[in-house]
């Protein structure tokens, strides 16, 4: 198990996928490791898989991530 702080938390609002690096938003979250290679995963497939809905990812991740 990995600990909370090498993740960092991504929920869903009006389709749109945003960080949550508090973990304080409501609703489903998905938690991602700082990496590349996660990041690609999610991107492709992984959030929308997650969430359980069609999703728009952002192109890269958020600053200081």
């Amino acid at each position: 198990m990995v600990p909370a702080p090498e993740l960092t938390r991504f929920v869903v609002r009006d389709q749109q996928v945003v960080a949550d690096p508090r973990a304080v938003l409501p609703g489903r979250g998905a938690w991602l490791h700082r990496n590349e290679q996660c990041w690609v995963g999610a991107t492709r497939g992984g959030f929308a898989r997650s969430f359980r809905q069609r999703v728009h990812p952002p192109q890269a991740p958020p600053p200081g991530w």
